[in-house]
């Protein structure tokens, strides 16, 4: 076929894998929009005992946000995982502070005594001009952030209606509690956002359920994804000697988590095919995820079609069976609200009727196989174990949503699959994800790569 999909990085002795060690490499997307150095002067990071939030400090993650039809432009910079919750984001953020500021500025304006009429009178001005005017002038004018939250109230004040005389602080307060829910889940929903806190929730969850006494590391390596595909495509890639070089001087890598989604598109199958090339020189396998649509139309892969003749090349590759990519995603944490995970700050409700899916927090399967690998690894104290004993993934965070008027449980991998559908995927090659109808667990359906039998350094 045309364009380059076989990779070869050398004949470079592969580092030796100590006994007494399981190493997992992370990539993932973890400063956002932050200033980095160029990737040749990048290296692993080791997650040490200050765990995620040292390395937040020092990565420090920024998301410069434009402005949309729900929010304002932001800078959002972040420390640590927790900054991701909603109480931290109502004190840091100043959008949520200009909410506040104009309910006071209005609810002065309603205690102050009216003044004395002037003669002749002016003609009243229109209802919206009369509320900019309670809000201390013309909205639009003044900060972007305080224009925003304004207008956000002026709009509520209307929608909320006057159910008693004189019931202006009321509605205020009511308003002011609206302007802030929409402003915050639009912000949790942002799609940059929901994958700056998925790729450090992910982490998190990784390193807070392994043992890293009984001798799991995980070492991160920060990088973009238009940085992954730019250097594996270019002339002359980075990755593989950066990655030899921190693999000889910290000792061999048991596997690699990529916090990337794929699909079968030209370009994504020459990154495969890169990746594929660069895990067989670390003697390693990668996880990574892949295109979650793909688990309800598996025939999109099987036919006679360009998207099908892309992936069963990439399948033929050398470096195909050390790729061992899954689907669906998986739920990373519980929507905010009272029944569920409470906030402090007022009484929010992340989950609204009629939410789509998007709106929950999914993350890459590629954490939980990951942890699946890195518990089996400690269980045998060692790497003779065989893979497919280990596919269980519980205690995944349980939510229950509202469906056709009943209460019913989310799955924790995005969709309940049948047995026939997790068999077309495991056909493609791919991993697929169970999610348990009885309780909150996902099943992996088999340990593969796309090639056949998984390569990694498991003996049993």
């Amino acid at each position: 076929m045309p364009g380059r999909i076989e990779f070869a990085f050398g004949n470079a002795p592969r580092p030796r894998r100590g006994t007494g060690s399981c190493r997992i490499l992370v990539l993932a997307d973890l400063a956002g929009d932050a200033p980095r150095a160029p990737l040749a002067a990048r290296a692993p990071l080791a997650l040490a005992s200050g765990g995620t939030d040292a390395l937040a400090a020092r990565l420090a993650p920024r998301l410069v946000l434009p402005a949309d039809a729900t929010l304002p432009a932001l800078t959002l910079d972040f420390t640590s995982v927790d900054d991701f919750h909603p109480d931290a984001l109502l004190a840091r953020v100043s959008l949520f502070e200009e909410v506040a500021a104009a309910a006071r500025r209005l609810g002065d304006q309603l205690q102050a005594p009216a003044p004395a009429p002037a003669a002749p009178s002016p003609p009243p001005p229109a209802p919206d001009d009369t509320f900019a005017s309670l809000l201390g002038g013309a909205v639009g004018q003044g900060l972007p952030a305080q224009r925003h939250a304004e207008d956000l109230i002026r709009r509520l004040v209307g929608n909320v209606g006057t159910p008693a005389p004189d019931p202006r602080r009321q509605v205020l307060e009511v308003a002011a509690d609206l302007a802030r829910t929409r402003a915050l889940r639009a912000l949790l929903h942002q799609p940059r956002f929901q994958r700056l806190e998925a790729a450090w929730r992910g982490l998190a969850w990784l390193a807070g359920n392994l043992d890293t006494d009984a001798g799991v590391q995980i070492a991160v390596l920060d990088l973009g994804r238009d940085e992954l595909v730019a250097d594996l495509l270019g002339e002359a890639p980075v990755l593989p000697a950066l990655l030899s070089a921190a693999a000889e001087a910290g000792g061999a890598f048991g596997l690699i988590a990529a916090d990337f989604v794929f699909a079968a598109t030209r370009e994504d199958v020459q990154v495969l095919a890169g990746l594929g090339g660069l895990a067989d020189a670390l003697d390693a396998p990668l996880l990574g995820g892949f295109e979650p649509t793909l688990a309800q139309a598996p025939q999109r892969l099987a036919g006679e079609t360009p998207e099908a003749a892309l992936w069963q090349a990439l399948r033929q590759t050398g470096g195909a069976a050390r790729l061992g990519l899954a689907l669906p995603r998986l739920l990373l944490r519980r929507p905010f609200g009272a029944r569920s995970d409470p906030i402090d700050s007022f009484a929010f409700e992340e989950d609204s009727a009629g939410a789509g899916h998007e709106e929950l927090l999914w993350g890459n399967p590629a954490w939980g196989l990951a942890l699946l690998l890195g518990r089996a690894w400690t269980d045998a104290e060692g790497w003779d174990f065989a893979p497919d004993d280990s596919c269980e993934l519980d205690d995944l965070p349980l939510h229950v949503r509202a469906v056709d008027g009943e209460r019913a449980m989310q799955p924790c991998a995005e969709v309940f699959l049948s047995e026939s559908a997790a068999e077309a995927l495991d056909a493609l090659g791919l991993m697929p994800l169970i999610s348990r109808r009885d309780r909150n667990a996902a099943r992996l359906y088999r340990w593969r790569s796309l090639a056949g039998a998984l390569q990694g350094p498991w003996g049993g």
